[in-house]
């Protein structure tokens, strides 16, 4: 018979939701995930995964400390040794590498069903884990300080907390009042995974255009993810070709950096923003895209709901040392305050970043050409370099 009470339930088992489990069980908390598929077993012969994410190196220490960083290395990733950044019509062009951060690299392209697979496969040998699979739930309930969870299979579970890691449509979020403030933006975003001539296999680049960015993300075996920003309609169009078509739109369209292309797969979708007015609420918490979603434009997405992690299980461990009621909003309260500021904070300097490179009036195009250029000297490229690795707090209190 399956256990029925948890010290935690955690709906969704994508990258983020199994990131939280790992780290809740390492810290001897009982833990219950819901998911409704697993992650396909990995085979070096299968095709790239078109959802990719840029790790930072604050997130691979996290990895480490989970003990899930092995579980990735002996799969695939690409290190990244240097990142170029240039508008297309300006002198603004910077490049920032490894070497000026004291780093053998800024961080490493990952497909996302390597890191979920990964996480799922420590979970699955953790013994404070146990993970519903297939699984849903219908309904969900807060009474005397429970959770109750009712699942698609006719069983019941208990929690003292429950938490909502299923993603930007989060159903959970949907059942209690947590507010959300939603914003969509005028473009769309195309990705596509190639077969790319002359590309240095530890290089990301992205050019801003006044339609919008165009980007180049290194995978391995001279195959590159292509991202690119234009208006939804344009997109739809894009996407609408055949793979050779769209091959001679982006090698007419992009710059010659990219070399002879040639696509395998791709995908489209529109660019919003997302974010929670509370983190938390008695007995009910959200993490990563549940709580928040920020413009794709510096990768950051992923990361940030892994700090959501860290912060939470920070959080929950030295309530629990303190008090039985370790699931109640005021003893969560710590992790809502410092996420949602850190959060606000990142979605705000993207949201400037977006409208700044997306204004074609020539103060702003001059000052922002000014501020690439400026960015290629110390001690600001080093400064950038630090925050894009996800090494800011090492470089501001060396």
């Amino acid at each position: 018979m399956r256990q029925k009470n948890f010290d935690i339930t955690i709906c969704g088992g994508g990258m983020v939701g199994m990131a939280l489990a790992n780290s809740l069980a390492k810290n001897d908390f009982s833990v219950a995930i819901i998911e409704n598929k697993r992650p396909k077993n990995f085979d070096q012969k299968q095709d790239f995964d078109l959802r990719v994410s840029a790790i930072t190196r604050e997130t691979i220490d996290f990895f480490k400390n989970l003990e899930v960083w092995e579980y990735i290395k002996e799969k695939r990733m690409c290190a990244l040794h240097s990142m170029r950044v240039w508008e297309e019509s300006g002198f603004g062009d910077v490049t920032f590498d490894a070497n000026s951060i004291e780093q053998d690299n800024i961080g490493y392209i990952v497909e996302n069903r390597i890191l979920q697979l990964s996480l799922w496969e420590k979970a699955e040998k953790n013994k404070n884990i146990s993970i519903l699979c297939p699984e849903t739930h219908l309904n969900v309930k807060i009474e005397n300080d429970q959770a109750e969870i009712a699942l698609e299979s006719g069983e019941c579970i208990h929690s003292k907390l429950l938490v909502g890691a299923d993603g930007a449509n989060s159903s959970i979020r949907e059942n209690f009042e947590f507010g959300l403030k939603s914003k969509q933006y005028d473009q769309s975003c195309l990705v596509a995974n190639a077969k790319v001539d002359n590309q240095s296999q530890n290089i990301t680049w992205q050019r801003f255009t006044p339609c919008g960015p165009q980007a180049y993300l290194p995978l391995d075996n001279n195959t590159g993810s292509i991202v690119w920003y234009d208006s939804a309609e344009n997109i739809e169009s894009y996407v609408n070709l055949n793979n050779e078509e769209l091959s001679l739109r982006l090698m007419e369209t992009f710059p010659y950096e990219i070399g002879k292309v040639s696509i395998k797969n791709k995908a489209s979708f529109p660019i919003f923003k997302r974010h929670v007015d509370r983190y938390v609420l008695n007995q009910v918490a959200l993490v990563g895209d549940a709580a928040h979603v920020i413009n794709p434009l510096a990768g950051q997405g992923v990361n940030l709901g892994f700090q959501d992690v860290e912060c939470l299980t920070r959080t929950l461990k030295s309530a629990r040392d303190k008090t039985d009621n370790w699931s109640s909003a005021e003893s969560m309260i710590k992790y809502e305050r410092e996420r949602y500021f850190a959060n606000s904070l990142m979605m705000n300097a993207m949201n400037i970043f977006y409208y700044s490179f997306s204004n074609d009036s020539h103060p702003i195009k001059l000052a922002r050409n000014f501020a690439l250029y400026a960015a290629r000297f110390n001690p600001i490229n080093k400064l950038i370099g630090k925050f894009g690795s996800g090494s800011m707090d090492n470089y501001l209190f060396k």
